[in-house]
This record gives structure tokens, sequence and C-alpha cells, in this order.
């Protein structure tokens, strides 16, 4: 360890970073990677040390501190960050909101001919909205609930109304004239719908998309 001298050490503190060293180098770190993460601690082993505090009881048994890197990556790679781009939520939810709408509308209508069905523009603005809405519910209020954003950061319920109720005007689209707002035949709307929920299936797999459909259970 050429950054700090190891013979500062007491005997049972150099032993605690040789097999700290030795249990790094097990789990698969580089000889630099080892190195890096000694010398992380040694000026915290060092100045308790004089107050009679050994490394073992500062950080635990010397296999158990290496091992929590290889746990923590471990953990990392299995349950990888969310993405959480703005376009890519709204996509999400869009993708979901027309799917699911299109071709479950489109089926009552198949079962129930008496029934009006949607126009394209409708279905598009109307899932729009829905997408805009569920991300700014999670934008304004969601992301601040699961105890990993500051409350304090939250924009005012002053400054959110105005938006959220602004979006909403998208979903007027079943005023519009029929020439500009087409109904689509039912089995085209099914395929439409399935293909949208196939493609964001696709989507949330390849991208690891955030869903903002879904509140956090808030922390007791």
């Amino acid at each position: 360890m050429s950054q700090f001298d190891l013979n500062q050490l007491s005997k049972k503190n150099q032993e605690f970073i040789r097999i700290a060293k030795h249990q790094l180098l097990e789990n698969g770190k580089t000889e630099e990677e080892a190195e890096s993460l000694i010398q992380e601690i040694l000026p915290a082993i060092h100045e308790n040390q004089g107050k009679g505090i050994p490394a073992r009881t500062l950080f635990g048994a010397p296999t158990a501190w290496a091992n929590a890197f290889s746990n923590q990556e471990r953990y990392e790679k299995e349950h990888p960050k969310l993405n959480d781009a703005p376009s890519l939520m709204i996509l999400d939810s869009f993708l979901f909101i027309f799917g699911v709408f299109a071709a479950i509308s489109a089926f009552m209508n198949l079962v129930a001919p008496r029934r009006t069905g949607y126009g394209l523009i409708t279905l598009i603005l109307g899932s729009l909205t829905g997408a805009l809405l569920l991300y700014l519910m999670y934008y304004f209020f969601y992301q601040y609930m699961d105890g990993t954003k500051d409350r304090s950061e939250r924009p005012s319920l002053w400054k959110s109304m105005p938006i959220l109720v602004g979006v909403m005007f998208l979903s007027f689209t079943s005023l519009l004239p029929q020439v500009l707002n087409p109904t689509i035949p039912d089995v085209l709307a099914i395929v439409l719908g399935a293909l949208a929920l196939v493609l964001r299936f696709y989507l949330k797999k390849r991208f690891n998309i955030k869903s903002s459909s879904t509140a956090p259970a808030t922390r007791r």
C-alpha cells in the first residue's frame, strides 16, 4: 500500500487489512480496485486505533466487509435502476392506455354492436391525456412519496393544478366532427391495441422504463 504506510497500524489492524484485501481479490476485484477500497478506510482505521477502537469494531469482520461490495454489485446487477426519462415514461403509459382502451372498447362493440365506437383522434389524444396526467401525478406527487427525495423540493399545489387542468383539455376531442375524428373498424382497433401493448412490453424490457401508473407505497 504505497499511499498509506501499513506499519503505522497495529498488528490486529494489519491483519484485518490483509484478510480484507485477500477476500476482495477472491471476489474478483483487481489489485488496483482492492487497493483503492482499502485506501479509503485506512485513515479511519489509523485515527481510531489511537482511541483503542480496532478495525473490526469499525467495519465488522474483514471478510464480511469485503463481501459487502460484491453483494451490492450483485444486487445492482439483478435490480438495475429504472429509467425515469420523462419521454419514455409518458410513451410507456400512452401505449398501455391506448392498447387497453382500444382493444377493450372494440371488443365490447363486437359483443354489443349498438354501441358507438370511438374516433381515432379520440383514442390517441385520450390516451395521451391519460399518459400526461399519470406522469404529472408522478412528477408532482408520487416521486416524493417513497422517501428517496426531499418532500420540501416538491412543487407547490398552486403550480401543479393549472398544469394538470390544462392537460385535461386534450380529452375534449369527442366534440370534433367525424370527418376529423373518423371511427376505425373494431377489428382494426383490436389489432392496433394489441400491437401497442406488445410494443410497450418490448420497450419496457429494452429500456427498463419506470412506470408512472402506480403510486409508490409510503414508508412508515
